[in-house]
């Protein structure tokens, strides 16, 4: 993750609960198949996840 602006994990058929648990403890941002779509689709990244494009 060093140096990751966005830290992402890709899944197609989702995340368990405590994988789910586990990204949020690691600030890790989960993009399942629906997420992945909607930003194949064009949108940007920040605003398919809803995040503040701020640095932290």
């Amino acid at each position: 993750m060093r140096g990751a602006a966005v830290p992402v994990v890709v899944a197609l058929n989702g995340f368990t609960e405590p994988a789910a648990v586990f990204a949020n403890q690691q600030r890790l941002h989960l993009v399942d198949r629906e997420r992945l779509a909607r930003w194949g689709a064009g949108p940007d990244l920040y605003d398919v996840l809803e995040i503040d494009r701020s640095p932290a």
